[in-house]
This record gives structure tokens, sequence and C-alpha cells, in this order.
């Protein structure tokens, strides 16, 4: 993980990088490394769909509030609904996702506190409901551990 370098950010009235536009332009690069590692192991893997994000399959899932707790990011190993946006490392492998990811970044970087992810438990493995930006930030920059509420599946 690079660290942040507030020591060297210049006054804006000087036409020099402030820290916010330091903080976004290290996300942007941050960003651009973890598209390209997607797509680069995307492209090289054995089977592209080996590197895809599970889903669920199920369409309407039925669960039941389990609350709010600390989760290991190594178990969080799919999604609810966007598999083609990320891979199964959380890697994003469409450039439109730059914007929004960026942001999380920068806010990450600040201290910033976010909401916790929203995650669907099944089995003992988590699959993504709302948070895939965050997660694939933490993941990133190098957390093991991601606040979530988390809703149980339940066997139909």
């Amino acid at each position: 993980m690079m660290a942040l370098d507030f020591t060297n950010m210049m006054d804006d009235r000087l036409g020099r990088m402030t820290g916010e536009g330091r903080i976004h332009s290290e996300g942007r690069s941050s960003f651009q490394h973890e598209l390209s590692v997607g797509l680069r192991k995307m492209r090289w893997g054995l089977r592209k769909a080996a590197r895809r994000l599970c889903t669920l399959g199920t369409k309407q899932p039925v669960g039941q509030y389990a609350g709010q707790r600390s989760i290991s990011l190594s178990q969080i190993v799919g999604t609810e609904n966007r598999s083609d946006e990320f891979d199964i490392e959380f890697h994003p492998i469409k450039e439109y996702l730059s914007e929004r990811w960026v942001r999380v970044w920068s806010a990450v970087a600040q201290g910033v506190p976010l909401p916790p992810v929203e995650l669907l438990e099944k089995d003992g493995w988590y699959y993504v409901r709302d948070g895939h930006h965050r997660i694939s930030v933490a993941r990133a920059l190098g957390f093991e551990v991601i606040e979530a509420v988390v809703t149980e599946l339940l066997d139909k």
C-alpha cells in the first residue's frame, strides 16, 4: 500500500495541487492500477468464467437480518447482481466504475466514515448486495475486514 504524502501538498493560490486534488490524483492512479490488474488477470486467466465474481443465482433471496459486524474480506466471494463489473478479487474490470471508485478511495484516504456494506450470508460465505466499490477500495488499500450489515439467507 502506498502511503499518502501530505507533507508536500501546496497552496492552491500558487496554482499547485491542493491536498484534496492530490488525494483525487492518487485515487485515480490507484483505480488505473486496479483496473489494469483486473483486466490483465481476466485476459490471461485460464478460464475467464473462473475470474468472474460468482452470483447467488436467485432473483429475490429470502433472508433475515443477522446484525452488523466486521467481516473478513476473504469471506466475501460473490455478488447478488454485479458479476460483470468486478473480478473475483474485486478488481474493477470496467472503466466506467472510475468516478465512484475514486470518490470512495478519496473518502477513505481522508478518514471520512462510510456506511457499512450490505452482505448476504449463505453457508458461511458472503455475497455483496450493496458496497462493491467500498469492498474493492478496501482490498486495494490492504484492509483485512470491513463493517457490514448482514442478512442471513434462509433455505426455501
